[in-house]
């Protein structure tokens, strides 16, 4: 996304200003401090090793060569400073926070990001990852890495120890703070991969966000009731509202079970029976003729 921006502006620029060699450097030279001033603009790690190919070259030449000229100078030296600024910006955007033997790192390119909201998911996670943690898997990690990002086009999205998250969603919907609970309710899990169905996953997660949500009504977020179209399938809040149905009229910490099943990797079909007496669709026709939950 940087380069393609520098790449865009520079174009720009060259309908206005005549295409010598001088006029280049200049245009390549004030795209570089516009990526300096632009906090949103980091460069992506993947092009990281381009730009330090060209930057470390130039900046032999800027020091070695003797007969570079004006116009030799300013293109070196427009390299070297594409190879500190991704350095510099990413400086500006992380912080760190630890508490009781729990650390979360966080990292945004989004300069508009609200410090109100920040600190909300900052707090949220202090507040209910060790108590996850404590419930669902002692051994989850101690180290946890949050990532607003502006390019990202999804909601959010967990994935070893870290948890991307759309600075447009956060920016559109800021009363959406237990999408934190459900996203570090994934770190929690850690399932390896091949432990199960994704929708046994996300209907956990959502499950815990019902019933760990800081402010799951802010964020106008809440289990549907049944519907004859649903199916157990579907995961996320369909999903969650079966598995809280079943923890209140099937079999008590059947969550948990089910959780575990999906870490050892030794979830199958089967662990419905084995956990209640009662096989998958059983269970489903026994909510679908009474989904009322008390």
């Amino acid at each position: 996304m940087p380069l393609l921006w520098l790449q865009a502006f520079n174009s720009l620029m060259s309908r206005f200003i005549c295409n010598s060699g001088t006029t280049r450097s200049f245009r390549r030279c004030l795209c570089t401090i516009l990526a300096f001033a632009h906090p949103c603009l980091i460069v992506r790690p993947m092009m990281l090793p381009v730009i330090h190919s060209q930057a470390w070259l130039q900046l032999n030449n800027l020091f070695y060569l003797k007969s570079l000229g004006k116009r030799g100078a300013i293109n070196s030296l427009h390299w070297v400073l594409l190879l500190l600024a991704p350095l510099c910006t990413a400086a500006q955007q992380e912080e760190v926070y630890s508490r009781k033997g729990y650390s979360l790192r966080f990292v945004s390119n989004d300069a508009l990001l609200d410090p109100v909201v920040k600190n909300r998911m900052v707090e949220t996670f202090f507040d209910l990852y060790p108590e996850l943690t404590r419930q669902y898997n002692k051994y989850a990690a101690r180290e946890v890495i949050f990532v607003v990002d502006t390019a990202y086009k999804a909601v959010a999205e967990a994935c070893g120890g870290r948890v991307l998250y759309s600075a447009d969603w956060i920016r559109r919907y800021p009363g959406d703070i237990d999408v934190v609970t459900h996203e570090i309710m994934h770190i929690v899990q850690a399932y390896p991969d091949g432990a199960g169905p994704s929708w046994v996953a996300e209907g956990i997660a959502d499950y815990v966000r019902y019933i760990f949500g800081v402010d799951n009504e802010g964020g106008g977020w809440s289990l549907p009731p049944y519907s004859p179209e649903q199916s157990y399938t579907d995961g996320y809040r369909i999903t969650a509202r079966f598995l809280l149905w079943l923890e209140k009229e099937e079999q008590r910490g059947i969550v948990k079970k089910l959780d575990e099943h999906m870490r050892n990797k030794s979830y199958s079909d089967s662990s419905w029976k084995e956990l209640t007496g009662k096989d998958l669709n059983t269970l489903w026709e026994s909510y679908t003729r009474n989904s009322l939950i008390y």
